[in-house]
């Protein structure tokens, strides 16, 4: 499964799908597709109808990625009315309680931008991928949109019966030309990937578009002029006509209509090329008589194949030809001499090499050794010297320090710490919880970072469970206020240059994501620092997207 953000995600949510979805890696062993985040959008508001677009080589696929208040428990979609969690009507962040007109708009606004560019879309699919605590889902389909939780292998199960739904309606499959032709609808035209990573995910190349509508011209066109799958720069054009080029052997519209040439702006630039011909074509036969006579005089001077063929002419008026086959033969005799040449230079040099040979064994057979190993010595003294200062350099400066970039702020890695047991490393009833219930690892890191050229700390720290469930029950638990939380680095006794033995007035943010539960605590270096702490949310989201290796 290929992945492709053109512009920055904006939500959580998406940005859990997108791990979610780049997590499955490339290639058709776990699901071949191309997902490709950009959102769909309705009319001069631009509403958001979806926040990306699946293309599989069955079917393609409209998404909407979704969080929901904290709730918990089994999801049950519904094709009309409000959706369910754990029997209690579900929540979205942002308000509703059901997907399903959104993502039908946003079929309908896939359709006609597909259609009017020329790509016949088939049976698009709708999926809803629900940001939660979502233990199970119940009838996923339900007569409306697909539902699936941001789980990363319920993702899976989602897009597989997207798949089947859209094969039902249409039998033919998406070749590697129409999905180059969709991003080209799509604006997104050199921005993809390539025939080759296409083909790697199942799409059956072809070198042209085979998903063309019956006509070119015509059918719902009256509803592009109304759709916009993209905001801001990467808006595409919209046109009643393709905006890829047309394969050389297609058929002429049968509509009678005339079609312009794609890539010409007006009509005022298309009979331009014509008209060079026209002007050049009575000059032509004039040159060569002009021409031809400046060869005729240059070869001769050339004893090369140029000259043989200036050569007919002149035999013309010859009463001897016989005589005039001597001179191409003449060539052969200077490199006769340059082999001569050759042999002797080589002579020399053989005997060059016999003397430096006899004058080294006559020095000694000791000699040699030692400058070998002068030169060993003094290599092994620049790679000593070299690793020294290799190791000064990562260990002694900042600078060498791991960073990571997130949202055009930088982090700085300070401290790491591995554990296998969490029992120790955490307090209150969380503490207990890992007393009944073993994690199966634990990963701590300490950043600094800055927000408004303000120095914070961010701690992470990532709870790898045995299983899904219990992941689940312990973000559930260090969500709650009161209930403890896992030990952050500075609360374990770990120190860093300039910060805090502790966190003060922390944001906090949680993550789940299969069995790993991450947990985010950011607060400003200095403790008395008097600045609005809604500052440090940004930080704190942004922060679940770090990433922690295990030392």
């Amino acid at each position: 499964m290929l992945c492709l953000a053109p512009i920055e995600l904006m939500t959580e949510a998406e940005r859990r799908l997108y791990r979610a979805l780049s997590g499955l890696g490339p290639g058709t062993g776990v699901l071949g597709g191309l997902v490709v985040f950009i959102p769909v959008v309705e009319g001069a508001m631009q509403r958001r109808q979806a926040d990306a677009v699946a293309f599989l080589p069955e079917t393609v696929v409209v998404v909407r990625a979704l969080g929901m208040g904290r709730q918990g428990g089994e999801l049950k979609p519904s094709a009309s009315g409000s959706w369910t969690v754990g029997g209690d009507i579900l929540r979205l962040s942002g308000g509703g309680s059901s997907p399903a007109v959104q993502l039908h708009k946003a079929v309908e606004l896939l359709h006609a931008a597909l259609d009017s560019g020329g790509i016949d879309p088939g049976s698009p699919a709708a999926l809803a991928a629900i940001d939660g605590a979502i233990t199970s889902v119940r009838d996923r389909t339900a007569g409306g949109p697909i539902a699936c939780s941001m789980d990363a292998g319920d993702v899976l199960t989602g897009l597989r019966h997207c798949a089947n739904v859209g094969s039902q309606g249409d039998t033919r499959v998406w070749t590697t030309a129409d999905v180059k032709a969709a991003l080209t609808i799509f604006g997104l035209q050199g921005r993809g990937p390539s025939v080759e990573e296409l083909n790697n995910e199942g799409f059956l190349y072809s070198p042209y578009v085979l998903r063309r509508r019956q006509s070119a011209v015509g059918a719902h066109l009256e509803r592009a002029p109304a759709l916009s799958l993209l905001s801001g720069p990467l808006a595409p054009p919209r046109s009643a006509e393709p905006v890829w080029a047309e394969p050389e052997w297609a058929e002429p519209v049968s509509d009678g209509a005339a079609r312009p040439e794609p890539g010409w702006d007006d009509d005022k630039a298309r009979p331009e090329p014509p008209t060079p011909p026209a002007v050049v074509e009575p000059e032509l036969p004039t040159p060569p008589a002009t021409v031809q006579p400046e060869p005729v005089a240059e070869p001769p001077e050339d004893s090369g194949v140029g000259g043989l063929f200036t050569e007919p002419p002149d035999r013309e008026t010859d009463d001897h030809p016989a005589e005039q086959r001597t001179p191409p033969y003449e060539p052969k005799r200077p490199p006769r001499r340059a082999a001569v040449l050759g042999l002797v230079v080589l002579v020399l040099l053989a005997a060059l090499a016999v003397l430096l040979y006899v004058l080294t064994n006559a020095s000694g057979g000791d000699e040699p050794a030692a400058p070998g190993t002068e030169a060993a010595g003094s290599s092994g003294s620049a790679s000593a010297s070299a690793s020294a200062s290799g190791q000064t350099s990562s260990a002694g400066t900042p600078s060498a320090l791991p960073t990571q970039d997130i949202a055009g702020s930088t982090y700085t890695q300070q401290a790491l710490r591995s554990d296998t047991e969490c029992a120790s490393n955490a307090y209150g009833q969380v503490a207990d919880f890992f007393a009944t219930t073993p994690c199966s690892g634990l990963t701590r890191v300490l950043f600094t970072t800055t927000v408004d050229d303000v120095p914070a700390v961010v701690s992470v720290s990532v709870v790898v469970m045995p299983d899904e469930a219990r992941a689940a029950d312990l973000r559930n638990l260090v969500d709650a206020s009161g209930t403890g939380n896992v030990s952050d680095l500075l609360r374990a006794g770990v120190q860093i240059d300039g910060g805090p033995s502790e966190l003060v007035a922390a944001v906090y943010a949680s993550e789940l994501s299969g069995a790993d539960v991450r947990i985010v605590e950011v607060a400003w270096m200095d403790t008395e620092t008097e600045r609005d702490d809604g500052l440090l949310d940004a930080v704190a989201a942004d922060a679940l997207l770090l990433d922690v290796m295990a030392g």
